[in-house]
């Protein structure tokens, strides 16, 4: 994980996602091949595919990339078990 500061002087963390094919989630075509996730507080953003040498990226290199990142909705919570507790 790194992480990257905006021009607004936002530090963002910034990870790689690969998809595992057999996790039976289902990712968009687009996705398939993993992304780059960019995350600062509540705000997400996507880039796909995953920049070759991303780890090893200037900081302007990686600002470019989240630049070209798209927003992605708010993380998903999973539905609460029913364990039988009140």
């Amino acid at each position: 994980m790194r992480t990257v500061v905006d021009k607004h002087g936002r530090e963002w963390s910034v990870w790689a996602v690969t998809p595992q094919q057999d996790a039976g989630i289902g990712v968009r075509q687009e996705f398939a091949a993993g992304w780059l996730a960019f995350r600062f507080a509540e705000q997400r953003l996507r880039l796909s595919p995953i920049p070759p040498g991303w780890e090893a990226m200037s900081d302007p290199e990686l600002r470019a990339c989240l630049g070209r990142a798209r927003h992605v909705g708010p993380a998903q919570t999973l539905p609460r078990v029913n364990r039988g507790l009140p």
